[in-house]
């Protein structure tokens, strides 16, 4: 019977993937790795995540707001490259060694440019709010959306 790994600790991981996730809470960032770093680099980004999900971290809110994307070939403006799938239809480069980018950024950044033609505004919000005393986003988001009603 195999045998169930344990999570491990926010402690066992070093802190530039934390920040790396925090950053990417506000921005997007893009790292330039050979493909099997940048699949190595996402995977200890969600341990971390489901480490702090799992011990209740303070920040937990913030890091789960990011998205880590890998591209590579002509999607991420390199020459093409040969790639092949897996037994989950998941594509993948032949080379592992591949120059790839890793993009680290905001949940839901990608629907940004299509929302402003369709003429929503983008607000800046602070991705979470912080403190036992602070209102959720949601309370902020619909005061404003009250407040530019008014005639």
């Amino acid at each position: 019977m195999p045998r169930k790994r344990e999570a491990k600790t926010v402690e066992a991981f070093g802190p530039e993937i934390f920040e790396a996730l925090i950053e990417g809470s506000k921005r997007e960032i893009t790292l330039e790795l050979p493909y099997s770093k940048a699949v190595a680099f996402r995977q200890r980004a969600n341990m971390l995540r489901a480490a702090m999900r799992t011990s209740g971290h303070e920040q937990y809110k913030i890091v789960a707001q990011t998205t880590l994307r890998i591209a590579w070939g002509k999607e991420a403006g390199y020459e093409e490259t040969p790639e092949k799938r897996n037994t989950q239809n998941v594509r993948f480069p032949v080379n592992r060694a591949t120059p790839a980018k890793l993009i680290i950024s905001p949940a839901d950044s990608e629907f940004g440019d299509a929302l402003k033609k369709a003429g929503i505004t983008l607000r800046p919000l602070s991705p979470v709010s912080e403190g036992p005393s602070a209102k959720p986003v949601m309370d902020d988001i619909l005061e404003q959306f009250l407040k530019d009603g008014e005639v």
